[in-house]
């Protein structure tokens, strides 16, 4: 997983899956102040993810799905 795979993620509300991506691309940076930037970024997703409950986040996602199969947003 990559940096604008984490940013997509982002984009679509996907704060958990964001978080887990960005720890992937903290792995594999190799810069200390690299990792310090995208520290900040994940506990961002970290804490946009909190107080979101499972129903909020069905919910989100189903309306995602509808606003897709009806070409909304395209």
């Amino acid at each position: 997983m990559n940096e604008k795979k984490a940013e997509a993620l982002e984009q679509a509300g996907l704060w958990r899956r964001a978080a887990r991506c960005w720890l992937d691309v903290m792995d594999a940076s190799q810069d200390d102040k690299e990792r310090e930037r995208i520290a900040l970024r994940r506990n961002h997703c970290i804490s946009m993810s909190i107080g979101v409950t499972a129903d909020q986040r069905r919910y989100q996602n189903k309306q995602r799905y509808r606003e897709q199969k009806s070409g909304v947003g395209y």
